[in-house]
C-alpha cells in the first residue's frame, strides 16, 4: 500500500487532525499591516519567519504597552488582504480537527468553529460533522484568549497550548493519526519537544509533509522516523493533494445500514459531498 492510499483510508476511517505550522502564513501577514507595524515586525529584512515577527511585535509592546490595540487591528485589517486558496482544497480531506500555530485567520478559517481555550472543548471536540480549527496560541482579536503582545500573555498562551495540544495527542494515541504540513521547530512556536508524547504510538501515527532537514535531525523527530512512528512525504500537503486529484477520484466512503463504514475504491472525497 502506497502512503497515499494508507493516508486517504486512514483519514475516512480514524481520527484524523491536521495540523498547520506557522509558515502556512508564507510570510504573507506581516507584509500587509500598517507601515508603523511591519517596520517593526519585519524590520528591513526581506524574509522573516512568523514566529520572529511576533516576537519583535512582543518586545515592542513591552515597552510601548498603549500600542496594543493598534496592532491588533492592523493585524485583523490585514487578514482581509491575504488571498489564498489552499484551505479548500485542504478541508476536502474531511479531518476530525483542524489544528494551528498561526494566531491569525487565513482564508478559509472563519468558515470553521474556532477553539481557543480548553475549557472549549467540549465532547464533540473530534466531530467531522462539527469540524473545529484550534488556534494554540490564541487568535487575534479574540477577547479571551488574544494573539499574545506581552511576555506574560505568552506565557500564558503557552499554558493554554499545553493542555490542548495533551488532549489532541491522547485522541491520537487512542486511535488516530496526526498530520502536520507547514511546520519547522526552528521557526514555530510548537517545537519539538511537544512531539515526545508520540513516542507511545504506534508505526504511521504521524505524516509529516514539507519537513526539513534540519528539522528530521532534531532529536524527537529522528526518533519518531527511525521507529516508523513517524512517515515524511516529500513537498507540501496542498501540492500533494493537488497532484493527486484523479487519484482522489478513486476512493469512496459510505455508511452502511449499520453505522459503520466501508471504504471502496470508486470515488474518494464523496464523504464530503
Amino acid at each position: 500500500m502506497t502512503d497515499f492510499d494508507e493516508l486517504m483510508i486512514r483519514i475516512s476511517t480514524e481520527t484524523a487532525v491536521l495540523f498547520l505550522g506557522q509558515m502556512y502564513d508564507q510570510n504573507v501577514l506581516f507584509k500587509n499591516i500598517d507601515d508603523k507595524y511591519k517596520r517593526v515586525a519585519i524590520g528591513e529584512k526581506k524574509e522573516i519567519s512568523y514566529a520572529e515577527a511576533v516576537t519583535n511585535l512582543i518586545n515592542y509592546c513591552d515597552e510601548k504597552p498603549e500600542e496594543k490595540k493598534s496592532i491588533i487591528s492592523s493585524i485583523i485589517a490585514a487578514e482581509s488582504a491575504i488571498c489564498d486558496k489552499r484551505f479548500e482544497k485542504l478541508t476536502s480531506l474531511h479531518w476530525n480537527g483542524i489544528v494551528t500555530s498561526l494566531m491569525h485567520a487565513m482564508p478559509g478559517f472563519d468558515s470553521l468553529h474556532s477553539v481557543v481555550r480548553y475549557a472549549e472543548i467540549k465532547t464533540d471536540y473530534f466531530s467531522e460533522k462539527n469540524l473545529k480549527l484550534t488556534y494554540l496560541f490564541g487568535r487575534v482579536g479574540n477577547e479571551q484568549a488574544n494573539m499574545p503582545l506581552s511576555y506574560d500573555e505568552q506565557m500564558k498562551a503557552e499554558t493554554f497550548k499545553e493542555q490542548m495540544w495533551r488532549e489532541i495527542v491522547n485522541r491520537i494515541i487512542l486511535r488516530g493519526i496526526l498530520v502536520v504540513d507547514s511546520w519547522n521547530p526552528q521557526y514555530d512556536w510548537l517545537k519539538e519537544r511537544d512531539f515526545n508524547a508520540f513516542i507511545s504510538c504506534p508505526k504511521h501515527s504521524i505524516f509529516f509533509f514539507n519537513l526539513s532537514d534540519e528539522a528530521k535531525r532534531k532529536p524527537q523527530i529522528r526518533q519518531l522516523i527511525s521507529k516508523e512512528i513517524a512517515v515524511v512525504i516529500e513537498g507540501s500537503l496542498y501540492d500533494w493533494i493537488r497532484e493527486r486529484e484523479v487519484e482522489t477520484q478513486n476512493y469512496s466512503y459510505e455508511e452502511n445500514d449499520e453505522d459503520s463504514v466501508e471504504i471502496t475504491i470508486d470515488s474518494q472525497l464523496d464523504k464530503a459531498e
